[in-house]
């Protein structure tokens, strides 16, 4: 799967006040563009649209967003924590997350084009009724994490833990599982059709269809 990198520049401008960056951007209907935001704390936004494009994030922490139309393009998060925060309709195209802190972050309604999550904590993620399109798990920490009704196209999974992870009207075919740990995943009847599976985890299947393997 070909996943796009994010189109940056190679010089970006650091903001000497990153917080007030971002709330003048709001006030002003901006866009925040071609921005290094580093050892941020950006937290408690409200507002009508916020869009960040062309931005790198180092060591950054994200909290209580409320913006009715929040959007991601062309942008890298580098150990970053998104712990509990609400992607909620939110628009994320050619991103990459590495090893970021996502517990529990829900990504209802939104919208993954071309996006690549590795090495990054997810346990306990929610997506629901979300479109993922071109979109890449890599090593990463998917316990518990919920997928209910998504639409998917092109989606790879590889190296992840998925133990008690949840995938409700989601089927799974043509997706790769071969390599992720599926130990106590549950899945709608038929969800499992069509995809693939390594020979070392047909126990673990059978015991889902509770099937008995002497």
């Amino acid at each position: 799967m070909a996943i796009l990198a994010p189109n940056l520049s190679a010089y970006l401008d650091r903001p000497s006040d990153p917080e007030a960056a971002v709330e003048r951007a709001l006030s002003q209907g901006d866009d925040l563009s071609d921005l290094l935001f580093e050892d941020a704390r950006l937290a408690g936004y409200a507002g009508r649209r916020l869009e960040f494009c062309g931005c790198r994030f180092v060591r950054c922490a994200f909290s209580d967003f409320d913006v009715k139309r929040l959007s991601f393009s062309d942008c890298a998060f580098e150990h970053c924590d998104f712990s509990n925060l609400d992607f909620g309709g939110c628009s994320l195209v050619r991103v990459h997350f590495t090893d970021c802190r996502m517990t529990g972050a829900s990504f209802t309604d939104a919208s993954l084009m071309h996006a690549r999550f590795t090495d990054t904590l997810l346990g306990y993620a929610a997506f629901a009724k979300c479109k993922l399109r071109e979109l890449a798990l890599l090593r990463c920490d998917l316990q518990n994490a919920s997928f209910r009704s998504v639409k998917h196209e092109k989606l790879a999974l590889d190296g992840c833990k998925l133990s008690r992870s949840e995938w409700i009207d989601t089927p799974l075919k043509g997706v790769d599982l071969s390599g992720c740990d599926i130990t106590g995943i549950l899945l709608t009847d038929g969800a499992l059709r069509g995809a693939i599976v390594g020979a070392d985890q047909l126990i673990t299947l059978a015991s889902l269809l509770g099937v008995v393997v002497k």
